[in-house]
């Protein structure tokens, strides 16, 4: 096993919404790699590059 590292920047937006007692979050961005292009060995990174979503129900 080697002691590779991969090293990622990411742009993000959120917004919340509030409906009667639903407290709702959702965000995206996009994702993509400062570390040196693929290579096979070591791997880093695995990938160039990746859109991100997620959403939160808020409490």
């Amino acid at each position: 096993m080697t002691n590779a590292n991969a090293a990622f920047i990411s742009a993000w937006m959120a917004k919340a919404f509030n409906r009667c007692d639903l407290k709702l979050t959702l965000g995206g961005g996009y994702q993509f790699a400062v570390a040196p292009d693929y290579r096979p060995k070591p791997l880093t990174p695995a990938w160039q590059n990746a859109w991100l979503f997620t959403s939160r129900v808020n409490f």
